[in-house]
């Protein structure tokens, strides 16, 4: 069984903080989607020379039923002659610190194996379910463990991502949050919150960018 490649759209509750958080790649951000997620960019190599190329980016960790869930998007573009292939085995989040401690070696909710034929471009979307107790605003940074497979050849990467917080300051408000920057307007997450109250989330810049810790801090934005 291929891993599912999901367009389901999902509404997470916007009245508590903790049903959602949103994450960005720590290293090679060269674009983002057009929903605002940046994404890390990556040329799949081998010993026989290039094959491909990736992008991993993250919508973020929600609320799915009863469950907490965090989702990673791989995009794959094959360039080469041979099928590509993404064993559901080989691909993880490790570690995943939050609130809560760190926890290790998560596997997806899908299983199998996804391919990508020979010039071809795909997508596959993997989910990964927290355990009982922990909600999305919990985590504060997790790995991304993948390996791509090209006939005799493989790219093993491992892509850190870490929480995203800003404030906007909206006029005549002082003080505005937004669980995501860039706050995308194609988002239907971009919610932000003033005293605790959902508020229309279009972008007022510049951000003041706070780092986690900091985000109930009161910060005047001028």
């Amino acid at each position: 069984m291929r891993l599912a490649l999901s367009l389901a759209l999902i509404v997470a509750t916007s009245g508590c903080a903790y049903s959602r958080q949103y994450f960005r790649p720590t290293e090679r951000v060269r674009g983002q989607t057009v929903q605002g997620y940046q994404e890390a960019f990556y040329d799949l190599v081998g010993p026989r020379g290039a094959f491909g190329e990736a992008k991993v980016w993250s919508p973020g960790a929600y609320r799915r039923g009863d469950d907490s869930v965090v989702e990673v998007t791989l995009e794959l573009h094959n360039t080469s002659a041979e099928e590509l292939a993404v064993a559901a085995q080989d691909l993880r989040l490790d570690p995943v610190r939050g609130s809560h401690g760190v926890l290790r070696n998560l596997a997806p909710a899908e299983t199998g194996v996804f391919r990508v034929p020979p010039e071809a471009r795909a997508s596959v979307q993997v989910h990964f379910l927290l355990p009982d107790g922990i909600m999305p605003g919990h985590v504060h940074s997790f790995g991304f463990a993948w390996r791509v497979t090209n006939a005799e050849q493989t790219y093993t990467q491992a892509t850190p991502f870490r929480e995203e917080v800003a404030y906007y300051a909206p006029p005549g408000y002082p003080i505005y949050y937004s669980p995501v920057y860039p706050c995308s307007p194609y988002d239907i997450h971009c919610v932000g919150f003033y005293e605790g109250w959902p508020y229309p989330a279009p972008v007022y810049g510049p951000p003041v960018i706070i780092e986690r810790g900091e985000e109930r801090r009161r910060v005047e934005v001028k």
